[in-house]
């Protein structure tokens, strides 16, 4: 009697998981500060808040042209509800078929993770900052995401990122909502990077000089100036690459775009403004830098020309590093369509300033992995790209998942196991946590033996 119910037990197990349709909760977010004393003004850190849950989106490979444009599709915008509400970032383990610290042929599982259907990238959990700029005696409010495993002896690069008018106030979260849209489409290059995004007042503007009551002139007093500063405070702290440092944002954060890349041009490596405006004169300025725009050409509330005007300006100064997306159709709501363009992403993350000095801004479109194995460091060891084929591993009544590595892929897995032997490993589908594992055992050969978690029936439907 009790080996039938043990049976049936099992049986509905596996039911379970060949289904897998489940809630994806994201783990939490691990950081480290350098241990260097900062010459600027310090911030305070408020509690930290786990945002929106998304989808990862594919496209076509493709270099952008000069001028492309783009005609949205009905379910261009999506996401809009659910990238509001606040998901719960516990990692809790859900398998009973490999629960935690559970042998099998490949290690030790010490975390098994629960995945939706629809396989997604959530928004990071970005620390609550505030920042006191001594200059210009301002104080603003800012989020900052660190990399998960991030090391004071690797280089990340900066993604500064600036708001809107209707995103201005002081909750410290409003600026940061349509982040959720560029994890949905390029979140394994954004989670790599260091987060800058800070919050302008409600009666601010994203100005980078100011006058005061007296009238008078104060370089740098305005509110970007201080984001600037603020910005210059990160890069200080932290092991950024000065090389890669990119600015977007949109409306007001698309005219504080195109200020910053007229007047710091030299800090950043790409900017890519999204129903802004700048000043045409500066086209000269701007011609060494890679830059991408994005507008609606039926926007009510920044007319579709300033981008046009500002595309042209640096066309006749000799630029090519500048592509002009248009969103025929659509209103001032540009960055709902430039957010979930992961060519946009993959553009930006190929631009260095080596690069832009010789004029070439090129890129290669990259498809978010399907499968992935990452080590301790976070450095992705192989994908389904590194896969011949895949066979099956039988140990004792069980049956795992196997598959066959080519020669560079084996490699990188005996290296991995043997400098990290009793560190955790990471499966990803997508951008989702699979499960993590200890390693016992150097690789068999080229095999490389999955948890039973990971199925047939899951491969199959991401070939």
């Amino acid at each position: 009697m009790k080996i039938n119910v043990i049976i049936a037990l099992t049986v509905a197990l596996l039911l379970i998981f060949t289904n897998y349709s489940v809630s994806n909760l994201s783990g939490s977010v691990k950081t480290a500060h350098s241990d260097l004393d900062s010459p600027f003004s310090e911030d305070s850190e408020e509690s930290s808040a786990s945002e929106n849950q998304v989808s990862t989106a594919k496209k076509p490979s493709g270099k952008a042209p000069e001028i492309s444009s783009k005609a949205p599709s009905s379910n261009s915008n999506t996401a809009t509800s659910s990238s509001n509400s606040t998901a719960s970032n516990a990692e809790a383990a859900s398998s009973d078929n490999s629960s935690p610290q559970e042998e099998y042929p490949a290690g030790k599982i010490t975390q098994v993770y629960e995945l939706s259907s629809q396989y997604t990238f959530e928004l990071p959990e970005m620390q609550r900052k505030s920042f006191k700029d001594s200059k210009s005696g301002k104080t603003l409010p800012y989020r900052l995401y660190i990399p998960e495993n991030y090391s004071a002896s690797k280089q990340y690069p900066v993604f500064f990122w600036l708001h809107g008018a209707g995103e201005r106030g002081s909750d410290n979260y409003t600026q940061i909502q349509y982040l959720s849209k560029a994890f949905k489409a390029a979140g394994d290059l954004l989670s790599g990077a260091i987060i800058v995004a800070p919050q302008c007042p409600s009666d601010g503007w994203w100005n980078i000089d100011e006058y005061d009551y007296e009238y008078e002139y104060r370089h740098e007093a305005g509110w970007l100036g201080a984001a600037m500063h603020l910005l210059d405070k990160i890069r200080f702290e932290y092991s950024c690459d000065s090389d890669r440092i990119y600015v977007s944002g949109l409306s007001m954060g698309g005219y504080a775009t195109w200020s910053a890349l007229e007047y710091y041009g030299g800090v950043f490596a790409a900017g890519a403004p999204i129903c802004g405006w700048g000043n045409s004169y500066a086209g000269e300025q701007l011609a060494k830098i890679p830059i991408w725009i994005y507008h609606g050409d039926a926007d009510q509330t920044v007319s579709y020309q300033a981008s046009t005007e500002m595309y042209n300006a640096i066309k006749n100064a000799g630029g090519n590093m500048v592509h002009f997306t248009t969103l025929y159709g659509v209103d001032h709501n540009a960055w709902d369509y430039a957010l979930t363009d992961r060519e946009l992403f993959c553009w930006m993350f190929a631009q260095t300033k080596a690069k832009s000095r010789n004029g070439d801004d090129s890129y290669e479109y990259e498809e978010l992995p399907h499968i992935r194995l990452v080590s301790p460091q976070n450095e992705t060891i192989f994908t389904e790209e590194d896969i011949d084929y895949y066979g099956k591993y039988f140990s004792g009544d069980a049956t795992y998942l196997t598959a066959y590595l080519n020669s560079g892929a084996a490699a990188r897995l005996r290296k991995a196991y043997k400098n990290n032997l009793d560190k955790e490993f990471t499966v990803y589908i997508y951008s989702d946590k699979l499960y993590k594992f200890k390693p016992l055992v150097m690789p068999d050969g080229d095999e490389f033996v999955f948890a039973d978690c990971l199925t047939s029936e899951m491969i199959y439907s991401l070939l």
